[in-house]
């Protein structure tokens, strides 16, 4: 079987079979060194631009009496100067992306990445300092905790306890706190 690389979907592609959605499929088409890779990512060899048909991977793990795996499934990877640009289900659209891809596309590419990035950070950075304060809380003797719960104890000391008031009666909060973090997009008010 030997050593493949990982090539990150987008959006998920759903099997022409059963439906299935798949985020990835693995390939050999590059270094086969057990990389994962992204659009945006650089691919390893010499300069390269193109498209690559690969294909998915399907279980048909929702299909009753499922009769075989399935490896047949076309997607093409379109390349840019090593860059992988996108990822498309039709050949004729990953040409025409290819032909039509420019410098204009490639810093809105980044541009997109970036503040992906930053929306990240933002949401790790917020995520330790709620985990922080949660577990203060749960430090405090109950009867303190009990007058934050009520809102009976908005000190300047205490006010930090609201933002995770909320999540506190849940019985996974650290869930809850992660589910509220990624239903927000912080990159909005950025100014590029």
């Amino acid at each position: 079987m030997g050593l493949f690389d990982t090539i990150m979907f987008p959006k998920p592609i759903g099997c022409k079979k059963c439906g299935k959605p798949h985020k990835s499929t693995q390939t050999k088409q590059f270094e086969n060194l057990m990389v994962t890779y992204s659009i945006g990512d650089m691919v390893p060899g010499n300069v390269m631009s193109g498209v690559i048909k690969e294909t998915i991977f399907c279980d048909h793990g929702d299909i009753e009496n499922k009769e075989n795996y399935s490896f047949d499934q076309p997607i093409f990877l379109v390349i840019w100067h090593n860059i992988l640009t996108d990822i498309v289900e039709n050949l004729e659209e990953a040409e025409n992306k290819l032909s039509k891809f420019s410098l204009g596309d490639l810093y809105i590419l980044y541009r997109n990445l970036y503040l992906e990035k930053i929306n990240y950070q933002v949401k790790y950075e917020r995520f330790k300092a709620l985990t922080r304060i949660f577990f203060e809380y749960l430090e405090l003797p109950p009867e303190k905790q009990e007058k934050i719960r009520k809102g009976q104890d908005n000190t300047l000391d205490n006010i930090r306890y609201l933002h995770i008031i909320e999540h506190l009666d849940k019985k996974k909060p650290i869930e809850e706190i992660i589910k509220n973090l990624d239903g927000q997009k912080f990159t909005e008010k950025l100014i590029f």
